[in-house]
């Protein structure tokens, strides 16, 4: 997931492999996973977040910075980058415990964001990347707002309970990106930063720079992947 923060640390502009540890100290944590010692531990982890690393400073001009986060149904991401150094200076990520069920996934994640000190500021501007499976490419002359729902629910099934429905409009390709979320992840975000730049993984990809070869570009999680092909410059996503 940090590969997919820095794609769109680059569609943002900025230094996206350099962590600045040079003007203030840096928390730097790295996790092994293992299984739980007993049956009482695994129901504890599982209402929680793993953190397999942090690399992080001691603290953020927020004010200077903007945050960028991503969350998937296996866990949340973010990278702090300063503006006006045009720097990344701290990388986060987090995986759901095994055995973590979708519901909680609102209330879990609610707590991580409040249990980080690096967000009591005002940042500059959030922007929170979802990677989730259920999204539908349409095209400008196909589009209708009011069919929204209707068409997700044509590719993906019935509306799940308590979703919320998103948009990004992306010009570079002629397309809207429509795509539903639980909205209990939607409203962490909300209560913690207020307004934020919601966008879906699959538009962040397609605002790439056109490429003058073809390519296949693979990001890993644990328990999937994500597929890009560029062929004859169209995209084709798995």
């Amino acid at each position: 997931m940090v590969k997919v923060l820095l794609v769109i640390g680059c569609f943002l502009g900025g230094k996206a492999t350099e962590i600045n540890s040079t003007k203030c100290p840096v928390k730097i944590t790295i996790s092994n996973f293992h299984k739980p010692d007993s049956k009482k531990n695994s129901i504890i982890e599982q209402n929680t977040m793993k953190a397999v690393f942090e690399i992080l400073p001691g603290s953020v001009d927020a004010g200077k910075c903007v945050l960028i986060c991503e969350i998937s149904n296996e866990g949340f991401s973010y990278a702090i980058k300063n503006e006006e150094q045009n720097m990344y200076t701290g990388v986060a990520m987090y995986y759901f415990n095994k055995g973590t069920e979708s519901k909680e996934y609102g209330n879990i994640l609610q707590d991580l964001i409040s249990s980080q000190t690096l967000f009591s500021d005002i940042f500059k501007k959030v922007y929170i990347m979802y990677s989730v499976t259920e999204s539908v490419l349409i095209p400008f002359t196909l589009y209708s707002s009011l069919e929204n729902e209707n068409v997700l629910k044509l590719i993906h099934g019935d509306k799940q309970n308590n979703t919320s429905l998103l948009t990004d409009l992306i010009v570079e390709n002629g397309i809207y990106n429509v795509y539903r979320v639980p909205a209990s992840m939607v409203n962490a975000f909300r209560s913690k930063f207020g307004e934020t730049v919601n966008i879906h993984q699959y538009s962040v990809l397609l605002k790439q720079p056109a490429l003058p070869t073809n390519k296949l570009f693979v990001i890993f999680y644990p328990q999937k992947m994500v597929v890009r092909l560029v062929k004859n410059n169209r995209n084709e996503f798995i």
